[in-house]
């Protein structure tokens, strides 16, 4: 929807369990070069150089099944590894720039999100505190998590630590909810998906 040259090929969009302005959705030129050689160095032991010609004839070279194998060089929960770049051609500027500029493809649009979506990824990232066969945790197993899902902001680099006063405020559950593991839950769905698709909701 922010890409002219695919505008023209829809005229509905559906967009589930996210749109473009999520934190984890997109990411710059730098952070994909630098992921790219980590994978490629590091992970599929192409030959070091600074020559990106032939970093990706390496990179041609290894079989696909190799390649997706060995992806995740992203770290932390919901990173993923290769995301769409802002490189000024497909993405000319960030997500969140173009909706607040209204610069996308205005068209009806269905956008929706699931209840307890963020658990499928807690369960797996916190797997010693939660999991199917626990199902609660203590406050001070709340406390620790806090600072593992929200310590950093942005999630790739450079980091940006969130600040005593932000982690202060998170520390506290709503009282809507009757158990830290549902807070948890909520506040880590509303970081990563909800509040970002709420101003999205618009033509």
């Amino acid at each position: 929807m922010f890409c002219d040259v695919f505008c023209a090929q829809f005229h509905r969009a559906i967009m589930e369990s996210g749109s473009a302005n999520m934190p984890w959705a997109t990411t710059s030129q730098a952070e994909a070069l630098r992921r790219s050689l980590e994978l490629a160095f590091d992970y599929l032991h192409c030959p070091r150089t600074a020559n990106t010609s032939k970093v990706a004839a390496c990179l041609r070279s290894k079989p696909a099944s190799l390649i997706v194998h060995e992806q995740w060089v992203s770290r932390g929960i919901v990173q993923f590894p290769f995301l769409p770049v802002v490189d000024g051609s497909f993405l000319t500027r960030k997500p969140e720039i173009l909706l607040r500029r209204a610069q996308f493809k205005h068209c009806p649009i269905l956008l929706g999100s699931n209840r307890n979506e963020a658990s499928f990824f807690l369960i797996y990232y916190l797997d010693k505190k939660l999991g199917l066969h626990r199902k609660t945790m203590s406050r001070a197993d709340y406390l620790d998590s806090l600072k593992d899902l929200f310590n950093f902001y942005p999630q790739y680099r450079p980091h940006h630590a969130l600040g005593t006063t932000a982690m202060d405020a998170i520390k506290v559950p709503p009282r809507r909810f009757t158990s830290f593991n549902e807070s948890i839950n909520e506040l880590f769905f509303d970081s990563k998906v909800g509040i970002p698709l709420v101003p999205c909701n618009c033509n």
